[in-house]
């Protein structure tokens, strides 16, 4: 299985790419870029400048660079995606934070209405960091992000040892 620094030096173009991709957003939203860039609402869905749609494109690419090493191990893809995930979604926790405690007005801070009667610390760790740690990071990114790299490395020919 691959190490957590040799699954860093794989994806740390992703991360500094999604990281740029994560900044334009914020920069787009508080600049007031069109929501179909940007999307202000709560999840931003369907925003064209956006993460979301990285982890499975960059799941190939780790997929390519995993069977480049002939390493077709399951377990190495997950911890790949997983490494990935840390790198792109704790910053996107942090800003939530800032963006939370500053009202800025992005999707970002913006949460269900059912939650607007909270104080701003439960609803970022309510409709911000569980749903990043949950689904973004845990399900999207590491889960299906890992079985897209391992399929990609099955359908270059490498097979687990």
């Amino acid at each position: 299985m691959i190490s957590f620094s040799s699954a860093w030096s794989l994806v740390k173009t992703a991360v500094l790419i999604s990281l740029a991709v994560t900044a334009l957003r914020l920069v787009g939203a508080l600049g007031g870029l069109p929501d179909f860039l940007v999307n202000r609402a709560a999840g931003g869905t369907g925003a064209i400048i956006g993460i979301s749609w990285l982890a499975p494109i960059f799941a190939i690419w780790f997929g390519r660079k995993l069977a480049a090493r002939g390493d077709a191990s399951l377990k190495s893809a997950f911890m790949t995606n997983f490494v990935y995930s840390l790198g792109a979604r704790i910053p996107v926790i942090l800003i939530m934070l800032f963006a939370t405690l500053g009202d800025w007005g992005t999707h970002y801070d913006a949460y269900p209405p059912d939650m607007e009667a909270m104080e701003p610390i439960a609803q970022w760790f309510l409709g911000g960091v569980l749903p990043q740690v949950g689904f973004w990071m845990g399900a999207w990114t590491t889960l299906l992000g890992g079985l897209i790299s391992w399929v990609t490395v099955r359908f270059t020919g490498v097979r687990p040892a």
